[in-house]
Formats: structure tokens, sequence, C-alpha cells
């Protein structure tokens, strides 16, 4: 009679596990994008954080834009990828304080045109963590004297790795080569 009571009370413990921790019954949400990281549409949407920014003192590396007295110039040194909707209301906010800005950008002070950097950049890009075997490119291209040598070994060994590291049509150009020398 024990055994039985035993046994019946550790099927329902075993019931009652299986209800408690069993798997999810009920779906999670959809993912959603916040609304607050939604691309601003135009400079009045970005000038409250421009001016924010227009009156910090301190800054990550030094000293802010709120250093600037009336009267003084900066110049701002910008890449192709600077976002003009933004670098706008920022020039705006500091002329707002009376500041003159000047906004240069590195490819125009080397003399390079601004779609050619631009082209630069998407051949140099970053990958995500899907794509995180292309950190070998970079290991391989700008640490080996002779970054030839590494690359054969690769593609004798694993040439399937060698294909997504270098697939033939994304070789960098002669023309995209003389502009990344410019740009460093």
């Amino acid at each position: 009679m024990k055994s039985w009571a035993v046994a019946i009370v550790m099927l329902a413990q075993l019931v009652l596990e299986g209800e408690v921790f069993g798997a999810e019954r009920s779906a999670y949400p959809a993912p959603r994008f916040p609304s607050y990281t939604k691309a601003p549409k135009s400079i009045d949407e970005v000038m409250p954080f421009a001016r924010a920014i227009a009156r910090q003192t301190t800054g990550l590396q030094g000293d802010g834009f709120g250093i600037l007295k009336e009267g003084e110039s900066v110049a701002l040194i910008l890449t192709s990828t600077a976002e003009d909707l933004v670098v706008q209301a920022i020039k705006r906010a500091i002329e707002e304080r009376g500041v003159k800005v000047h906004l240069l950008y590195d490819y125009e002070l080397v003399g390079v045109a601004r779609n050619d950097a631009a082209e630069l950049r998407k051949a140099r890009r970053q990958f995500t963590s899907e794509h995180g075997y292309m950190e070998a490119r970079r290991w391989i291209d700008d640490r080996f004297a002779d970054p030839e040598a590494p690359k054969k070994w690769l593609k004798e060994r694993r040439a399937d790795l060698y294909e997504a590291l270098y697939p033939a049509k994304a070789e960098v150009s002669e023309h995209l080569k003389e502009v990344a020398k410019k740009l460093e």
C-alpha cells in the first residue's frame, strides 16, 4: 500500500513539474523597432541634440564645442560617410553661438572625389558577427610582409574559406588602392 502511495505522489509530482517547467505555452511578442531610433527627416528634428553638442565644454577625447567663444572659428574635418543632415545641424547650432564653422572633408584635403572615398569605404566595410571570419582578411592583408604567401597557403588548404575572404568580384581596383594611399 505504501509503495502505491509513493508511486501516486511521484506521478503527481512529475505531472506538476511538467506543467510548471514544460515548454512555454505562450508565444513571445514579435520584435519591434524602437520609435525613438527612427532616422530624422529634417535639420529641425536634430537641432535640440545639436545644440546640446554645441554647448558641451568637455568631450570624450578633450574639449567640446562649448569652449568656443563668439567671433572665433573652428574647422570640422569630416569623412565621406558623415551624415549631411547631422553635420548641417551641428554647424547651425555652433553658428547660433556666434562661431564661424568651416567644413572640411578628408577626401577633399587630399584631392579625392567623394564617390571614390565612399567606394573605398564600402570595399573596406566592417562585417557583423555573422561574418566574423572576415577578420582574417584584414589580418592577412595588414600584418604579413608578403600577404600572397598566407593567401596561397589558405587557398590550398581551405578553398571555401579563401573564396569567402577573397571573392573574385570584390578585389579592390588599382584606382581604389591609390585612393586608399591618399587617405591614409
